[in-house]
């Protein structure tokens, strides 16, 4: 048998393999040629036939396959998602995951999804928040920089770790976006809050509500931090208040004027309304209240509100086509019993 029939022969047999050796590579041409006694470049023109007949599948790096690796090492790597414990994850996460993995689906993209237990933690609706340190962020962000960091394409990123934690933990060269929130550390699909605080208290003023207060439910939360700033922009005369309900009904009584508490986000201002409920009080009459998040658990609210599907849709194209930008969406006012 020829040289040159011996090889096709010894690589027919391997191409024909289905188990894990069909994720090697052949040896390189140069080493086939000696290995059977031809040139390496009769090698190669062997290999470009086999591969023209779909017997072999040819690497972007130039290296040569069994066919049926191509099928595994041939896909796109994967986009990630870094997001908060899977039990906690809010309303607004999940809309904005239905959206991105819709998005990576429509395109044939694998997703994979790394989850931590210390990112956020909070025992029920109205507790308190506990975040992780950015020093506890750093950590996880490292660890899968570790794992998996030269395995993905791009990352979408929960908004609450901290920019700082990213822009040092982060390779430079991997996309990421996050989302609801501005970044000044990658690209962003954010809430336009500005647009937002100029509807929420438009909306408050034409109904007739003559005290504004602020609430500062979640003082750690950077997205509701950014959306109180946006407000307090607007009127930057607006008291702030701490979540407390004690000090919130000692602003009810009946002599008061017709006052409306904003809320950054949903939990706070859903739980105080029905606190207003327990006390006999009705939101929405003579005193309202508005939330400045709106995902779908905000129904009886009064609220700003935002495609959460389209931020997850918008951030899954921009790592799709790895061109990430700044952008932000705008809001939409929906109606409801508290204001």
């Amino acid at each position: 048998m020829k040289p040159t029939h011996r090889l096709e022969a010894w690589l027919a047999a391997r191409a024909g393999r289905e188990d894990a050796e069909a994720l090697h590579p052949f040896p390189a041409t140069r080493a086939l040629g000696e290995q059977f006694g031809i040139s390496h470049a009769t090698a190669f023109r062997l290999l470009c036939r086999m591969e023209g007949e779909g017997r072999v599948w040819r690497h972007p790096n130039g290296r040569f396959y069994p066919a049926v690796a191509g099928r595994v090492l041939g896909q796109p790597p994967p986009l990630a998602v870094l997001l908060r414990q899977m039990e906690t994850w809010s309303l607004l996460c999940r809309e904005v995951m239905e959206g991105f993995t819709d998005a990576c689906g429509t395109a044939e993209r694998p997703v994979l999804l790394c989850h931590s237990r210390a990112l956020l933690s909070q025992e029920g609706r109205n507790s308190p928040l506990s975040l992780a340190t950015p020093e506890e962020q750093r950590a996880w962000l490292g660890d899968f920089v570790l794992r998996h960091g030269g395995q993905v394409g791009g990352v979408l990123v929960d908004e609450l770790l901290d920019d700082e934690a990213l822009a040092t933990t982060l390779p430079p060269g991997l996309p990421h976006v996050v989302f609801h929130r501005k970044s000044r550390a990658a690209g962003n699909v954010a809430a336009d809050f500005r647009a937002g605080a100029r509807l929420g208290l438009a909306h408050l003023r034409e109904r007739g509500y003559e005290r504004l207060l602020l609430v500062d439910s979640i003082p750690e939360y950077n997205a509701a931090q950014q959306g109180l700033a946006a407000v307090r922009t607007q009127e930057p005369g607006l008291e702030v208040l701490p979540n407390e309900e004690a000090t919130l009904f000692s602003l009810l009584h009946r002599r008061a004027p017709r006052t409306a508490f904003i809320f950054p986000e949903d939990n706070s201002a859903l739980g105080f309304a029905e606190a207003m409920r327990r006390g006999g009080l009705e939101p929405g009459r003579r005193h309202g209240v508005l939330s400045l998040m709106g995902t779908r658990a905000s129904s009886p609210l009064s609220a700003v509100s935002y495609d959460f599907r389209t931020m997850g849709r918008q951030a899954a194209q921009m790592l799709l086509r790895n061109h990430c930008r700044r952008m932000t969406l705008p809001p939409v006012l929906r109606v409801g019993e508290t204001a």
